[in-house]
């Protein structure tokens, strides 16, 4: 991914303050009605990636 791909987002306050991530998201092809992304997080720390296929019944963007 592009490093222009990434954006630092805030995964909320935890008890040593705010915890920060790396967030990609890919639009998916489908021909099938609907919206399908892959939603990239990215550790900042240990670059550790997790992933999560999304699903939306309409368009999200």
């Amino acid at each position: 991914m592009p490093k222009r791909a990434w954006q630092k987002l805030s995964a909320e306050a935890g008890a040593k303050g705010h915890r920060f991530y790396d967030w990609a998201v890919i639009d998916l092809a489908d021909p099938s009605p609907g919206s399908r992304q892959l939603l990239i997080g990215r550790n900042r720390g240990t670059g550790e990636l997790a992933y999560c296929r999304c699903y939306s019944p309409r368009r999200c963007r």
